[in-house]
């Protein structure tokens, strides 16, 4: 151990004499890895960023800033970036006294707080609103918006002033389908700045039926949305919730060094909830989920998955749950000896009628499957299909691909009913004890997926749909 003592002397001795500050290094301070887990950092001012290498607060540490001027830390390990300039970060464990240190670098504001559209999802030639929260020192903004076979910049001229920042919007709609990217520019002393809150996207898609079964990627509807923050609630700055884990908002999770806006307004911490919901890990994981497994789904489904794992987590897609199979055995044997395959990078129209004046049924896009209701081409160059709704029409026969056998397509249209809703009804637990609030947004879940009710109080309805589980028999 001596010679451990002597070999850090001697180097705080050698870096001291070539001018270079370095943090203290006494005994009494373990390794960073031991509670903080970064020797230093930087952090915008008036940002937050929770220090403890876990969600979930210690009791045990004792938290301190050497200059409170710069920033601020509370019991919870949450550090405020109060004003640009250093200081150091104490964690002290109250049970052996060891110290972990992080050197924090606070730096100038950056220019957006948040950049969110009006609607996850819209569809072409159709008006959606761009929404910046951009600083108060922001003079002008301008929003860059990059969409399959379109780029347009839009100066951005309306602005609403709010008590800590202000909110500039603009209305825009896309002539394509696709994924829109769009990032927020701010002019501050001349020069336009961006940052990584400054981004955001909305998937654009043709016109749709909720109802209609697809393999398009899709985001979370304006009723998905909703219901959520309905059954999250909303509260403005860090909170500790049932589990013990902090949390902020609609239920947003607060992740050690990922930085975040605290005392949020109910419109910052909506816009923080649907950049969350559709930036992060939730609609991402479901739409990665159903594709990979080449599964066909509807909005409604998808909305109901969407929320369900946004309560619970994505874990039950990638563990091999009885859920995960459940979804996945959901193949149909449906069809005829033929099927077709679209095989066109714009995807293809069904019509009514066999020529291309006839109505637009909707469209099919490229890889979608269909039953063919004969092999053989009428007017010339149409085949007549069926799709898996019932529906019936024409597509162009130079845009299909032909197949013999049965298609198998699978779709969640085609799942065991009785076992999803006995699976998905298991996961009402917190604590290890049945919830009845939990079983409750379960079957409101279960009414989103098969009926297309957003209802938060069809739960209490669905007690007489869907059967109670067994173990929470006692609580119904």
């Amino acid at each position: 151990m001596s010679y451990f003592i002597f070999k850090n002397k001697f180097i705080k001795n050698w870096l001291v004499l070539i001018g270079i500050g370095i943090l203290s290094l006494d005994l009494n301070i373990c390794s960073a890895s031991g509670i903080i887990s970064k020797n230093s950092y930087t952090l915008p001012m008036g940002k937050d960023v929770l220090m403890n290498h876990t969600s979930s607060p210690n009791r045990n540490l004792s938290w301190s800033s050497e200059n409170t001027r710069v920033a601020t830390v509370d019991a919870w390990g949450i550090v405020h970036a109060k004003s640009p300039g250093k200081t150091k970060i104490i964690a002290t464990d109250r049970r052996n006294g060891k110290k972990s240190v992080c050197l924090l670098n606070v730096c100038e504001n950056e220019p957006f707080k948040n950049v969110i559209t009006s609607s996850n999802i819209s569809t072409t030639n159709e008006f959606f609103e761009i929404k910046a929260f951009a600083a108060k020192n922001v003079e002008s903004v301008k929003f860059n918006v990059n969409a399959p076979g379109y780029k347009k910049i839009y100066q951005c001229s309306k602005k609403k002033n709010e008590k800590d920042c202000c909110v500039w919007s603009q209305s825009v709609k896309i002539p394509k389908c696709g994924d829109c990217k769009i990032e927020a520019f701010g002019k501050i002393k001349g020069k336009w700045k961006s940052c990584s809150e400054a981004r955001c996207d909305i998937y654009i898609s043709n016109n749709y039926k909720k109802s209609e079964s697809t393999f398009s990627e899709k985001r979370a509807s304006p009723q998905a949305s909703d219901f959520i923050i309905s059954c999250e609630g909303f509260v403005n700055k860090v909170y500790k919730d049932y589990a013990g884990i902090l949390t902020i908002g609609c239920g947003k999770r607060i992740y050690p060094f990922e930085p975040f806006y605290n005392n949020l307004t109910r419109e910052e911490g909506i816009a923080l909830f649907s950049k969350t919901l559709n930036q992060g890990a939730y609609t991402g994981a479901v739409n990665r989920f159903l594709k990979k497994h080449k599964i066909k789904f509807n909005q409604h489904q998808f909305d109901a998955l969407v929320s369900f794992s946004y309560n619970l987590g994505c874990a039950w897609m990638n563990n091999g749950s009885e859920l995960s199979r459940i979804l996945t055995n959901c193949g149909g044997n449906s069809g005829n000896n033929l099927y077709a395959v679209v095989n066109s990078k714009n995807g293809i129209w069904v019509r009514s009628s066999p020529n291309t004046l006839s109505k637009k049924l909707c469209a099919l896009e490229n890889n979608s499957t269909v039953d063919l209701i004969s092999g053989h081409r009428e007017h010339g160059n149409w085949y007549r299909i069926r799709l898996h709704n019932g529906v019936t029409g024409y597509c162009c026969a130079d845009y299909l691909k032909i197949y013999s056998g049965k298609s198998g397509e699978k779709s969640l249209n085609n799942i065991n009913k009785n076992k999803f809703i006995s699976e998905f009804s298991q996961y009402h637990h917190t604590n290890k004890k049945c919830c009845k609030g939990l079983i409750k947004r379960r079957f409101e879940e279960l009414d989103i997926f098969f009926r297309g009710f957003y209802s938060r109080n069809s739960g209490w309805r669905g007690a007489g749909n869907y059967p109670i589980p067994r173990c929470a028999s006692k609580l119904f």
